[in-house]
């Protein structure tokens, strides 16, 4: 718990530095979409792959691909659920954007690491395997949802829009781990070494957006706490029933509940900020979420 406790504080100082520069410099918009395209085309595609191939191999991606299926499962239900408990119950306006910011959590910066806190190296890569159905899901049906600039009635530009560096990155991993590809040293040292700065410059990116806010505004809008109710409790807690429901192992039922119940997904603020101008929010979704899910991660633990 103590190492949980330590990657989410690790996170906010990032944040506040970021948060703190923009107060001092005056980050333009200019500069803020110039990171966004650096991290969305160049590191999150870097880091994709080097995860990948980092203690994979052929054998392992048949023996999870239940998992693969899982993350695909649950983005999708996520979706549904978000769409049906913003509409219905929460009655918000923009259904997409909250849809999306509901359905995907933070599943490979403070997931994969929780899950190796408690489950070893084997819950580590269930919980990088899991997150590849979700990572299909956000490049495919996510950006989809929030796009208006791929939603046509062409479905041939329907599918360019959809593809993405990102995805890519996925479908080249997934061969090279496949077959076994032995890349040279130097291009696994490059894509680490890229995709390492994935991460800080992501959460740069969320203290810049946050300190256009006042954090006053962030507590007080109900639209965070309706984001945090359903990503943290109501989409986890339906997955959980579900899940038991059948005779799935303990670990992978562990693994699945804990990706499920991470706070906002820290690449939803570059992802919205690209594609719907939503920045701002995704980044005080991840503010509440993130720390709301110190409280509720003991819970899920509780119950699986």
């Amino acid at each position: 718990m103590n190492n949980v406790i330590r990657e989410l504080f690790v996170m906010y100082i990032i944040i506040a530095v970021g948060f703190g520069f923009n107060k001092k410099v005056n980050v333009s918009e200019d500069t803020k979409r110039t990171i966004s395209q650096l991290i969305i085309n160049i590191t999150l595609p870097a880091m994709t792959v080097y995860s990948i191939m980092d203690g994979f191999n052929s054998e392992m991606i048949r023996q999870y691909m239940i998992l693969v299926l899982a993350g695909l499962f649950v983005g999708i239900l996520g979706l549904l659920i978000s769409y049906s408990t913003g509409k219905y119950i929460f009655n918000i306006k923009n259904i997409n954007v909250f849809s999306f910011l509901s359905s995907f959590g933070n599943t490979v910066y403070l997931g994969a690491p929780i899950c190796y806190a408690l489950f070893g190296s084997k819950g580590f890569i269930m919980a990088l395997v899991f997150n590849l159905g979700i990572q299909i899901i956000i490049w495919t049906l996510g950006v989809w949802l929030v796009s208006d600039n791929i939603k046509s009635n062409n479905i041939a530009h329907n599918l360019k829009g959809l593809i993405s560096p990102p995805l890519i990155s996925i479908i080249v991993g997934i061969i090279i781990a496949y077959y076994s590809i032995s890349l040279p040293k130097v291009i696994v040292e490059t894509t680490e070494l890229v995709g390492g700065v994935t991460v800080p410059l992501a959460m740069l990116f969320i203290g810049f957006n946050l300190s256009e806010y006042h954090v006053k505004e962030i507590i007080q809008n109900k639209y965070y706490y309706s984001v945090g109710l359903n990503k943290l409790i109501i989409i986890p807690f339906i997955v959980l029933f579900l899940l038991k429901q059948s005779n799935i192992n303990q670990i992978l039922l562990g693994v699945i509940i804990l990706e499920t119940g991470m706070p906002v997904a820290v690449n939803s603020s570059i992802i919205l900020n690209k594609y719907a101008g939503k920045g701002e929010v995704a980044s005080g979704s991840i503010f509440v979420t993130t720390f709301f899910f110190l409280f509720t991660l003991p819970i899920l633990i509780v119950f699986i």
